[in-house]
């Protein structure tokens, strides 16, 4: 499949050569190719795991579509009652990489089309797309873990350890993370600086 896919994407389409037009182009080929090699691979898998459980008998006289839903719908663990599936988990995966793509070009919209025009200076403009990744990043979480049936408020432990772990061994981690958000807002140091 992934020759196949190569013959029918040659590599001279997806290399980079001068020219707005032809970068575009190039790259534009060169996301449909990865997006097709891993769309054959993930068939290639499931087909695999489909096959090897049937032959394992541990899915009894089931169809291969009933196969493949009781993979992907058993429990794997539970938090505070909630059952965990292997197509939860994939949802809440699908629901964040949306929105980093959603965060993606969102930034790149509001560089373009609206940032530039405000005559704010290039450190102002990336401050701001960065609060707004951020932003749309720490929303994504919540709806990812919302769609799995996980509340926040399930989560006082984890956020109990989570801070016990900061006060001990991350504490480098947060100091730097939010010495950096300071840096973002106050701008003592801004793009372009010499340090």
């Amino acid at each position: 499949l992934h020759d196949a896919i190569d013959w029918i994407i040659p590599a001279h389409k997806r290399q980079i050569e001068e020219g707005e037009e032809d970068q575009k182009s190039a790259r534009f080929w060169d996301r449909v190719h990865t997006f097709l090699q891993f769309f054959a691979s993930a068939i290639i898998i499931i087909f695999g795991i489909t096959l090897v459980a049937k032959a394992w008998w541990l899915l009894g006289r089931q169809s291969v579509w009933d196969s493949i839903v009781s993979l992907v719908t058993f429990t794997i663990f539970e938090v505070q009652g909630t059952p965990i599936s292997p197509w939860a988990l994939i949802k809440a995966l699908l629901i964040f990489a949306a929105f980093i793509y959603a965060s993606k070009y969102l930034r790149q919209f509001l560089d373009a089309k609206v940032l530039k025009k405000t005559g704010l200076d290039r450190g102002a403009r990336h401050a701001i797309l960065t609060i707004t990744n951020y932003l749309i990043l720490i929303v994504g979480v919540i709806v990812a873990m919302e769609s799995v049936g996980i509340r926040l408020t399930t989560l006082k432990v984890f956020a109990g350890a989570l801070g016990l772990g900061i006060g001990f061994g991350l504490q480098n981690i947060a100091n730097n993370f939010a010495s950096g958000l300071i840096i973002l807002f106050e701008r003592p140091i801004k793009t372009k600086d010499f340090v």
